[in-house]
């Protein structure tokens, strides 16, 4: 996302938890903390199963893994 805490803002906007994120992708705590703090882009497979959450594409959240 093009904000400076573009994941973290999603977040607080939907109302969502790193770990209900993390409950339903089964990603760790570890790797999305990691992703907000240092605003990371994930690996495609990862970033498909936030955008599965958020309800969204991953090139609405990550425009530089668009496919």
């Amino acid at each position: 996302m093009s904000g400076k805490h573009g994941l973290e803002q999603l977040l607080k906007d939907k109302k969502l938890s790193l770990q209900k994120i993390s409950e339903d992708t089964g990603v760790s705590m570890l790797a999305l903390e990691f992703l907000v703090y240092k605003q990371h882009q994930p690996k495609p497979h990862i970033a498909q199963k936030i955008a599965k959450v958020l309800e969204m594409k991953v090139g609405e959240i990550w425009p530089e893994l668009k496919p």
